[in-house]
């Protein structure tokens, strides 16, 4: 599948917060606006096939003024599903949850995919290491050497370490 040729449209179902901070329509100017943008999120995941990683916000990313992108995001609608937004605000769940539905230009419809806790969310213990990967990968673009982003990781397993010098480790970067 060519997702830019051959899908009709993309509707997201997410929780009202999510709808009102990241449903964004209009040009995506710098990285804040992208990864400000659930749109822009999907239409990537979409065309790149895998997940999107930090640099794929980045103004040099092959993304960020690709007219695919953009002709992806024109075709996606964004609502709010109140059982999201219900289950979102209950606190035993704090679920995070997102649905997707895709129709084909050729009148197929995709299943709906639902991911009720995304990749960072607490009850998502399976995800642990793709979010220290998220981490140390940000951590290294902020200028730190890898033994300053070791010393970090270590500190943050540490659960007697004072909070003064953990946040001490953030200002060595060397």
């Amino acid at each position: 599948m060519a997702p830019a040729k051959d899908i009709e449209t993309v509707v997201i179902r997410t929780q009202k917060a999510a709808k009102s901070i990241i449903d964004k329509t209009g040009p995506l100017k710098n990285p804040a606006d992208r990864d400000h943008c659930l749109q822009y999120m999907v239409a990537v995941v979409l065309l790149k096939g895998s997940v999107i990683e930090t640099s794929d916000y980045m103004d040099d990313s092959p993304w960020a003024f690709d007219p695919e992108v953009e002709r992806l995001r024109e075709r996606m609608t964004v609502v709010e599903d109140t059982g999201f937004t219900r289950d979102y605000h209950d606190q035993k769940l704090r679920s995070g949850a997102n649905g997707i539905k895709i129709q084909l230009k050729n009148g197929d419809e995709l299943p709906e995919v639902v991911v009720e806790f995304p990749v960072g969310h607490p009850k998502r213990k399976d995800a642990l290491d793709k979010v220290k990967h998220k981490f140390r990968e940000n951590v290294r673009r902020s200028g730190f050497s890898n033994e300053a982003i070791d010393d970090i990781m270590r500190a943050v397993e540490d659960d007697d370490l004072p909070i003064r010098s953990f946040m001490d480790l953030f200002g060595k970067k060397g």
